[in-house]
């Protein structure tokens, strides 16, 4: 059975209030809001709280070797298989997003230490795949705004 990732912006918190609250700040208070809840199975809860971002293309699995690792120590919410997007699963996504996505010349090696080199190469993805970088797009934006949350389904 394939597990994807799949993304949800939070609208626990008011856009206010995240901009004063740090990430952990975010993640605690939205963690304390569901602990007596499970988001897997009460999607009429899940539905009101999180929005599903709607993606044109791009699927991540959760069994890409580098991603399938960094799960193994992930914080999730109360009984279920969200949590909040951090620094090092987001990378790992990018160079996912790379290896599937981006046609390279003879196999490129993407050092994952190398964050511009990476963000390079997804600039490139915007001219080979534009809906795969306009999905990248969508993510990001609520990455850098601290609202992004993963769902493993």
């Amino acid at each position: 059975m394939s597990q994807e990732l799949c993304f949800y912006k939070q609208k626990i918190l008011t856009d206010s209030a995240i901009k004063i609250l740090s990430k952990e700040e975010i993640y605690e208070a939205v963690k304390a809001s569901l602990a007596k809840r499970n988001l897997d199975h009460e999607t009429d809860v899940r539905e009101r709280l999180f929005q599903e971002v709607e993606l044109a293309q791009l699927e991540i699995s959760a069994y890409y070797p580098k991603i399938e690792t960094l799960l193994e120590d992930i914080k999730f919410i109360a009984q279920s298989r969200f949590f909040m997007m951090n620094e090092n699963i987001w990378i790992a996504i990018k160079v996912y997003i790379i290896s599937q996505y981006l046609k390279t010349n003879n196999g490129i090696k993407i050092d994952i230490e190398n964050s511009n080199k990476i963000d390079q190469l997804i600039k490139k993805l915007k001219q080979q795949n534009p809906k795969i970088s306009d999905d990248y797009s969508k993510l990001n934006k609520l990455y850098k705004k601290n609202i992004l949350f993963v769902n493993i389904q």
